[in-house]
């Protein structure tokens, strides 16, 4: 009854029904605010309900039995929206730059007078091989960190609703470098606002410049000076994305703010927003390990803050590796990200 009574706040009544009928429209506002309210009621005891299942993953953690691995060789089929595809596409403006294997002369001088085409040469694989399927050892996007990450950025082709994340790297034994396993990662987003929606922009109205007419026009134009300006200039977090207003709920900012601290109770703001290189329109949704250790080389991970609110989605995603296994570069083999439209 109490949980009714939170995610139900109105009992709407035979007199409620018949003042919908006339058709009052502040009844009706009323309505969509309590609507945008259960949404975010919603989603947050989503987001309380993964903590659980976080906290009791952890304590089946000391079953002495392992998982079995025909769990994951025969996966339950969920959309990639990490797919190409499915429209995704690499961002370069955010993502590490690829590691080359460069040639050097003399090798350059020999394959040229041995006639090797080029073609046999293997080139390095680009950033996007980390969003496609792969057969054999190599078949990864690798990249040196800078300043101690690595980073992907996907713009989706899909606005979704991210939930879980995948990572698939060669198992230990069948690799020369296992160690180049990403190990901490992070998932960052950016989210979006309905297009019907506004931001919160503080407009400035520039005042009238008189001139002169008639017979004085003569001597030119006299201008009036305007008095100082009383208007609050906006800050940047108003005129980004986080300004958005959404009905009955506050600022998209507001909201995805409230919905970290609660996944994240033991972690300072600044390390789930405001990023210094991706900016105040990007928030940490997910931080995961993957264990290169384990008999199980595809590994799925629930995201830890999953905002499930109807007018809000993600169009964009950053990955990024904080640590790897010891190698001084890090090479991922696929990523996937599930969720809903």
């Amino acid at each position: 009854m109490k949980i009714h009574q939170a995610l139900f706040p109105l009992d709407w009544d035979l007199d409620s029904a018949s003042a919908l009928n006339g058709s009052n429209p502040e009844i009706f506002r009323g309505l969509r605010s309590q609507i945008s309210k259960m949404d975010v009621k919603m989603s947050s005891l989503s987001s309380e309900l993964s903590s659980v299942i976080s906290e009791q993953a952890l304590v089946s953690t000391s079953d002495p039995h392992p998982t079995d691995v025909a769990i994951h060789r025969n996966p339950v089929h969920k959309v990639n929206f990490l797919s190409v595809p499915m429209g995704a596409l690499v961002d370069p403006t955010n993502t590490s730059p690829t590691l080359g294997s460069k040639i050097r002369s003399p090798a350059r001088a020999f394959l040229w007078l041995a006639k090797v085409p080029q073609a046999v040469v293997r080139a390095p694989q680009p950033p996007v091989s980390a969003l496609s399927a792969w057969q054999e050892v190599g078949d990864c996007w690798c990249s040196a960190p800078r300043g101690g990450s690595t980073q992907l950025s996907v713009v989706l082709g899909r606005d979704i609703v991210a939930e879980e994340l995948v990572v698939e790297h060669t198992p230990w034994g069948s690799s020369l470098e296992p160690e180049a396993a990403p190990r901490t990662i992070e998932l960052w987003a950016r989210f979006k606002v309905s297009p019907h929606k506004t931001a919160v922009v503080a407009k400035h109205t520039p005042e009238a410049k008189p001139g002169r007419g008639g017979f004085f026009a003569m001597f030119g134009e006299a201008t009036v000076s305007p008095e100082p300006s009383t208007a609050r200039v906006p800050s940047s977090r108003e005129t980004g994305l986080g300004g958005f207003l959404i009905p009955g709920i506050g600022s998209l900012h507001k909201l995805i703010m409230d919905l970290l601290r609660r996944s994240n109770p033991n972690e300072p703001e600044s390390a789930y927003s405001d990023d210094p290189i991706l900016g105040q329109n990007y928030y940490r949704i997910g931080k995961i390990e993957y264990d290169v250790n384990s008999p199980d080389n595809v590994q799925t991970f629930k995201l830890n803050t999953i905002v499930d609110v109807s007018t809000i989605r993600v169009d964009k995603v950053v990955f990024r590796v904080t640590s790897n296994w010891g190698a001084k570069h890090t090479c991922i083999y696929r990523f996937k990200l599930h969720g809903h439209i």
